[in-house]
């Protein structure tokens, strides 16, 4: 544990403070519910500014080791932790039925876990819409955030960088200087159209589920470049984007077809396998009527009738990957702002077509 300040340290000089005056009050060297140095005596003891000494004692105070009395000082906490608290870290994880219940998601904690309990820091998982500003903030307060799927306009990113709270996004966030975690979806949405393109089919149709999601408008961008570079023209009416909760595949399958969409890119392989449903009901053939290539490579599609083809993202190398930027953060070193995990395609049944 650190015993002085070390200027030439990467680490902020309020973490190796806040590091210094926590095994302070854990070792007993200052003894519960005395007073605390008041922050001018800290300032002119370790040559610090005063933002800096603030910053470490609130962070001690948010965990419990400090107790804040107005007019009278800061105080050593009557009941102290047996053991120095681990940092924790928040991530925020979407509402949607669908998109929790998606094997990606499991995966992407997963990588992250396997990142953050080595480090000894715990995990706290949170809701899209949970109150974000209080769990930023009181009473135990989390010391970074990891965001997954990000809106086009998500103000919690905002709100994060206010308050000075170290967060990546898995996905690409709209706003800048953000540090994210993301696969090449311009890329994805590509090499699936392309890929049915290859396999025979000639009118490929994309199947998204929200306009707001970055990761949607990537891959449609995608598909759209793929689609123009066979010289055709981009029809809306085969496109198609909704609600991941809505119950619609049969609706749009049957919209789409009649629209004359031989094969569908389907944002995800949930997606894909309710699709393939439909189509079984509307009495047609899979690969034979119409090609279907879905994203994630989940476990399931090799038991879908039949085998769905489908794009591997390595979520759990994202979620790795989200953790470690991370943590580069909260210790105060550089790092870069993105980093993009490579995907691969994996081609089975569903999207074979003319090369059966």
């Amino acid at each position: 544990m650190l015993k002085t300040i070390d200027r030439a340290k990467s680490t902020p000089l309020h973490v190796q403070l806040r590091e210094l005056f926590e095994k302070q009050v854990l070792d007993g060297k200052l003894e519960p519910e005395s007073l605390f140095p008041s922050e001018r005596e800290l300032c002119r003891r370790y040559n610090v500014s005063q933002i800096t000494v603030r910053q470490a004692i609130r962070s001690l105070e948010q965990r419990g080791a400090l107790v804040c009395i107005p007019r009278k000082g800061t105080y050593v906490a009557k009941k102290l932790p047996e053991q120095k608290l681990n940092s924790s870290v928040g991530m925020f994880l979407p509402e949607n039925q669908g998109m929790i219940e998606s094997p990606f998601v499991a995966q992407l904690i997963a990588g992250v876990k396997s990142i953050l309990q080595k480090k000894g820091v715990l995990l706290v998982l949170l809701s899209e819409n949970e109150n974000f500003t209080h769990q930023a903030s009181d009473p135990k307060p989390l010391d970074g955030i990891i965001v997954t799927d990000p809106h086009s306009s998500d103000m919690r990113l905002r709100e994060f960088q206010k308050k000075r709270i170290p967060v990546v996004v898995v996905g690409r966030p709209s706003a800048p200087n953000i540090h994210y975690v993301d696969s090449d979806n311009v890329g994805i949405g590509r090499l699936m159209t392309r890929h049915l393109f290859e396999a025979g089919f000639r009118k490929p149709a994309f199947v998204g589920f929200s306009k707001e999601q970055t990761l949607t408008k990537d891959r449609l961008a995608g598909y759209k470049t793929e689609v123009r570079n066979h010289g055709l023209q981009v029809h809306r009416n085969l496109i198609s984007i909704h609600d991941r909760s809505e119950n619609v595949e049969k609706d749009y399958t049957e919209s789409l077809l009649k629209n004359g969409a031989d094969s569908l890119v389907c944002e995800d392989d949930l997606m894909a396998l309710r699709t393939i449903k439909s189509i079984h009901v509307l009495g047609l053939s899979v690969s034979k009527d119409i090609g279907i290539v879905g994203c994630n490579n989940s476990s399931f599609v090799h038991y879908s009738n039949p085998p769905i083809s489908s794009v591997e993202i390595f979520p759990d190398k994202i979620g790795a990957c989200a953790a470690e930027k991370l943590l580069c953060i909260m210790e105060g070193a550089e790092c870069d702002i993105q980093t993009i995990v490579p995907h691969k395609l994996y081609v089975r049944t569903s999207s074979q077509g003319e090369t059966q």
